[in-house]
């Protein structure tokens, strides 16, 4: 059984992996548009590995018999520019 604690600190740490691959892709979309594949590739590799962590928290949770609960994003649009 996980504690209260740990439980909360396994459940926001899951929820940043999530984000992070999120803002990634959109990092990889932006490169995309602007033609930087390499780039955008990198970033997609990224964001999967990203979602990785995130899935090995959430059945790390899971399997212990306690529930993995996935935040809703703001609503936040993640622009990027070139300089």
């Amino acid at each position: 059984m996980l504690s209260k604690n740990l439980l909360e600190a396994l459940n926001d740490q899951m929820n940043h992996e999530y984000f992070a691959a999120h803002a990634y892709m959109a990092m990889a979309a932006y490169c995309d548009k602007e033609s930087y594949e390499g780039f955008a590739n990198f970033f997609i590799q990224q964001a999967k590995e990203e979602r990785f962590h995130g899935q090995k928290i959430y059945n790390y949770i899971n399997d212990r018999g306690a529930h993995a609960e996935s935040e809703q994003f703001q609503h936040q649009k993640l622009t990027f520019q070139a300089y």
